[in-house]
């Protein structure tokens, strides 16, 4: 454990391999604030970008800017947003118009990984921009408390991922405004001390959780877990009120990470 007056970090199985699921969207919004400096620079939705899943709010033919794309992935988890980011940011990358959507979203996951190893992550690998399930897609706690540690030094995310909700606007063939809602439930009820995070959610019982919080000391607490089943809401507060002497370390089944 480190503490201090910066982050306050714990550990307990971090190495497990899991998978990663929408926390996926937050090294995608690092990425992009890597390499995009107009974030009002609209960028259109097409039909290859739709895929189900959360947040499913975009259509083909809507443009909306970069920063209304990173809410409404780091928010409401849009899926189609993050496929919508991820061929944009590799069209960029490559500096090709005429890139194909498929080379455009590949070069947009290479720069995920690339990241990644930047970061240190050793053990994570991402096949999407979204974080749906594929059976190559892995990470640990440790590896993503490291992404998020990162994440930290960018403040047009900690302002996505720390807002309850947003008026997003989309342009283009329908235009019109959205009102999105963070997935994140302690930061939708208005807990104190909870100043923002993620989730991740697959159909497989995937229930990450990413949340930044900060103490009554007032230091910054970021707490990954990565989970099949249970209740990750309950399961982040024990774990937290642990931290803070509330409560005896909580008994984690084996499939599950703490970090």
């Amino acid at each position: 454990m480190k503490q201090g007056g910066g982050i306050t970090k714990t550990n307990k199985n971090g190495d497990a391999v899991m998978k990663p699921a929408s926390l996926t969207k937050v090294m995608l919004a690092i990425v992009v604030l890597d390499t995009v400096t107009a974030l009002d620079e609209q960028i259109d939705v097409i039909e290859g970008d739709l895929i189900g899943g959360s947040g499913n709010n975009l259509l083909p033919g809507d443009t909306l800017s970069w920063r209304d794309a990173l809410r409404n992935m780091l928010m409401a988890s849009s899926n189609v947003t993050a496929n919508v980011v991820g061929r944009h940011l590799g069209v960029r990358l490559l500096n090709d118009a005429q890139a194909t959507p498929a080379q455009a979203l590949q070069r947009g996951v290479q720069a995920l990984n690339d990241k990644a190893v930047a970061l240190g992550m050793t053990a994570t690998r991402f096949t999407n921009p979204s974080g749906l399930d594929h059976t190559d897609m892995r990470t640990t706690a440790t590896d993503m408390l490291k992404m998020g540690e990162a994440a930290l030094s960018y403040p047009e995310l900690l302002s996505a991922w720390g807002a309850a909700r947003y008026t997003l606007r989309t342009q283009g063939k329908t235009p019109r405004d959205m009102t999105i809602a963070t997935t994140v439930k302690p930061l939708l009820e208005g807990q104190q001390g909870v100043l923002g995070g993620k989730t991740g959610t697959l159909p497989d019982g995937t229930l990450n959780l990413m949340l930044h919080t900060r103490t009554q000391e007032g230091n910054d607490r970021l707490t990954v877990l990565l989970q099949v089943g249970g209740d990750r809401y309950t399961e982040m507060q024990q774990v937290l009120d642990t931290l803070d002497g509330k409560l005896k370390a909580p008994t984690v089944p084996a499939d599950d990470t703490v970090h």
